[in-house]
């Protein structure tokens, strides 16, 4: 009878968890949701980085945009900001133009964006002038022809099919 006894209180106490297994579980259980979370808040602040970059970067492209017009037009400096949608950004510009000769009008421009951070990012590029409108030809001695000057001079189409159009470049 003894042994039958000592047989049901060793298989009560085998039953269930004892504490110590239960902290280790719950330690372990902590520790990893230490480490998830804490991944998580770096992929999301990690998230946020990478949205104000290119943030900045579409508001530096638009500002060269808007440099690249100004110069077409013949503004070589300029600035402004982008409204209430980003407050606090704004931009300026600055072209000078390079090269020796006159005809060919190439410009580099300097675009410069000023964060609410009080940080600045520049990006320069080179521009090319392409109204030649009011410069000469050297190769004829005389001036280039307009867009709609280049349309109106072509001739009818030969009986052999091709095309016989004027080569404006030479002033034909």
């Amino acid at each position: 009878m003894k042994i039958f006894l000592s047989a049901i209180k060793n298989k009560k106490r085998k039953v269930g968890f004892t504490l110590m297994e239960i902290l280790t579980a719950l330690a372990i259980l902590g520790g990893s949701a230490f480490i998830l979370f804490n991944v998580h808040f770096n992929a999301m602040k990690l998230h946020q980085i990478t949205i104000s970059q290119t943030d900045e970067n579409q508001l530096i492209y638009a500002a060269c945009s808007r440099a690249e017009v100004g110069v077409l037009t013949g503004t070589l400096e300029g600035s402004g900001d982008f409204g209430t949608s980003y407050e606090g950004y704004s931009w300026s510009y600055s072209a000078t133009a390079i090269g020796s000769d006159p005809s060919i009008p190439l410009y580099t421009v300097n675009v410069t964006l000023y964060t609410p951070e009080n940080e600045s990012k520049n990006l320069t590029f080179l521009c090319y002038d392409l109204s030649t409108e009011n410069q000469t030809n050297d190769l004829t001695g005389g001036r280039t022809q307009t867009n709609q000057q280049r349309n109106t001079n072509t001739m009818k189409a030969p009986a052999s099919g091709f095309s016989a159009r004027r080569n404006s470049m030479f002033g034909n």
